[in-house]
């Protein structure tokens, strides 16, 4: 039975989907007619409209629901933010420092997997972002994972009373060449950070900075996601693709700074200078 206040998915005929919150006298409405919130008793079942017309009840995922948020600024995508997680030091209970909360989706997503043990500090330079990310956050039940600063770390760093140092950091602003050293101060040995920029300027100045400061393991990647239609007729790539949204550059906090030679990026994302091409003689050995 779903819960007062809880999200969930309709899913129309056409693959139409609609992030909703579960009220006891809730009613949807759309072209295809009305389904009364009281027939959706939970995930997994379908529903029919007055009309007649099936649609599917899903648990909405963490995407769903980041995609879904009011937002001011220019939307974070799930192939970025996954990616982006993936190649992160962040776990359970860590101590995350994000820079740029925009809308809060990125927050969102870094909310649901910190858990109630670990934290989210959010710092922000335009207190029309941050109290909108604040509001989102809030409504998707996940504020109190969350710590909010108004503040220009450019300027004022991301020092916090209480907080000894970060276990990854998370850079969506402008000019992240300018936020490298700030990060640096604060994160713990061998901590991540990733910083997402829609220009090849803006990456050229954040790698450099990044090896002055003392980061190891640099590199950049663009990610590209095309759906593929999966049919009795035959199958083929969908004509329409989410293509350039960003460039993601990852790198580790080093105690000292990294000569240029050792931080020559490759496809593969490890920066030991070789041949990107010579997979087979330079694959890493397998984990134990």
């Amino acid at each position: 039975m779903l819960r007062e206040g809880e999200q969930f998915c309709l899913i129309g005929p056409k693959g139409r989907k609609y992030l909703l919150t579960w009220q006891p006298s809730g009613i949807f409405t759309n072209q295809d007619g009305k389904i009364s919130y009281a027939e959706i008793t939970d995930f997994g079942i379908e529903v029919m409209t007055n009309r007649g017309v099936m649609h599917q009840v899903i648990k909405p995922t963490a995407a769903d629901v980041a995609l879904a948020v009011r937002r001011l600024t220019t939307i974070s995508y799930s192939k970025d933010m996954g990616f982006q997680l993936l190649h992160s030091t962040m776990q359970a209970g860590s101590t995350v420092l994000e820079c740029g909360g925009g809308s809060g989706a990125m927050t969102s997503v870094l909310a649901r997997f910190v858990g109630d043990t670990g934290k989210i500090h959010v710092f922000e330079r335009r207190p029309e972002f941050l109290e909108l990310a604040k509001k989102n956050v809030t409504k998707l039940g996940l504020a109190h994972r969350v710590e909010w600063h108004l503040r220009d770390p450019a300027q004022d760093g991301f020092a916090l009373e209480g907080v000894d140092a970060f276990d990854a950091a998370f850079l969506d602003v402008p000019e992240p060449w300018a936020l490298v050293a700030p990060a640096h101060a604060v994160l713990k040995p061998g901590a991540s950070v990733s910083s997402l920029s829609p220009n090849v300027e803006q990456v050229r100045a954040t790698v450099e900075k990044m090896i002055e400061v003392g980061y190891a393991r640099i590199w950049t990647v663009e990610l590209m996601e095309r759906e593929l239609l999966v049919r009795k007729q035959g199958t083929r790539p969908r004509e329409m693709m989410r293509s350039h949204t960003g460039y993601l550059t990852f790198a580790a906090r080093f105690n000292t700074s990294v000569p240029p030679e050792s931080n020559k990026p490759r496809l593969d994302g490890s920066a030991d200078g070789s041949d990107a091409g010579a997979d087979a003689e330079e694959a890493e050995e397998p984990l134990e």
